[in-house]
């Protein structure tokens, strides 16, 4: 719930909890919060896809760095930054 608060600030939205891409976005932060405490592998992104998606979708990417340093802060809990991509495409979905 923190990370949806904190899209919802970012991009100064309320989130429809009905909406298919609300629901693929919760059910991928569950899988990698999941990961992360279980210590599994993340599918690496290619550094390319990475960095047009960074670029692309930079105000998207904003956010995904901002739930990834409260995480750090808060939980210890390290996101790789090919994680932080596929985030930022749910994100991005989720914004438009």
């Amino acid at each position: 719930q923190e990370s949806i608060d904190m899209i919802e600030r970012h991009f100064n939205v309320s989130l429809s909890k009905d909406s298919i891409s609300y629901q693929r976005l919760l059910t991928h932060l569950r899988f990698a919060l999941n990961r992360l405490e279980q210590n599994e592998e993340f599918h690496v992104m290619d550094r390319e896809m990475l960095q047009m998606i960074q670029k692309t979708y930079s105000f998207a990417y904003a956010c995904s760095e901002k739930i990834a340093d409260y995480l750090k802060k808060e939980y210890s809990m390290q996101f790789p930054e090919s994680e932080m991509g596929y985030i930022t495409l749910h994100i991005q979905r989720l914004s438009e």
